[in-house]
C-alpha cells in the first residue's frame, strides 16, 4: 500500500462531536470487524475510503490492486474531496452516515 494512503491517526473521534458512520458490505465484499466508526467532522470522504481499504487489506479481503467502491445510502459515490460533515448534514439517516462498500460497481 502506498504510504500516502495510510489511515490518518487523527481520523477516528470517540468524542460526542464525532460523526457516526455505519460501514456496510455489499455483494461479495467482506464485512469489516468494526462496522461502525466515529470520525472527526473535518475529514473528507477520501479518509473513509482509505480506512475501509486499509481494513480490508489487513484482513486479506482485498488486494492492493483491486477496485473498491463506496456509496452513500446505497445511492451515489461522492467525490473523495467531499467533507464528511457536509455529507452528514445532507444525507444522514437516524443521526449517522450510511456508507456501503463493494468490490464491484453496485450503484451509479
Amino acid at each position: 500500500m502506498d504510504p500516502k494512503q495510510q489511515t490518518d491517526p487523527d481520523f477516528i473521534d470517540d468524542n460526542d462531536d464525532g460523526i457516526e458512520i455505519s460501514l456496510n458490505a455489499v455483494g461479495k465484499a467482506s464485512k469489516l470487524k468494526t462496522s461502525k466508526i466515529k470520525v472527526k467532522r473535518k475529514h473528507t470522504f477520501q479518509n473513509v475510503i482509505t480506512f475501509v481499504r486499509t481494513q480490508l487489506e489487513k484482513g486479506q479481503a482485498l488486494k492492493p490492486d483491486q477496485s473498491l467502491f463506496l456509496y452513500i445510502n446505497s445511492q451515489f459515490a461522492p467525490s473523495p474531496n467531499e467533507r464528511i460533515n457536509d455529507l452528514f448534514e445532507c444525507f444522514k439517516t437516524q443521526n449517522m452516515l450510511i456508507v456501503n462498500y463493494s468490490i464491484t460497481e453496485a450503484w451509479g
